[in-house]
């Protein structure tokens, strides 16, 4: 590996694009799996442009990246209590803290 990094030089990484991408076309020639559930590169290359040039694609990409970000965030609320509030804090009070976040959750999930 370090003779082809010597080789290639800083385009290294590139050559690694390059195979997968050519590991993907020769499956997909040999049609490893059906080519609804494989495409070629190619065709996901058109799918993906025109899906980020009309922007829907785009906006549900950051969308998709917000709700992750929420849903990890309320996880760590939820499932990981501080030490000083774990002890304070009550039964009845954390179930409120969870249902509220929840609410909150799933409001954005319905987008309202």
């Amino acid at each position: 590996m370090k003779i082809l990094s010597k080789i290639l030089g800083p385009f290294t990484p590139l050559a690694g694009i390059l195979i997968l991408l050519l590991v993907w076309q020769i499956a997909f020639w040999v049609e490893v799996v059906d080519h609804v559930l494989l495409p070629s590169p190619w065709s996901m290359f058109v799918a993906v442009w025109q899906g980020m040039s009309g922007g829907q694609l785009l906006f549900d990409f950051f969308r998709t990246i917000e709700r992750t970000a929420l849903s990890i965030r309320y996880a760590g609320i939820i499932g990981i209590p501080r030490p000083r509030t774990a002890a304070t804090i009550s039964e009845d009070e954390f179930v409120q803290i969870k249902d509220h976040c929840l609410e909150v959750f799933q409001k954005l999930v319905r987008g309202t």
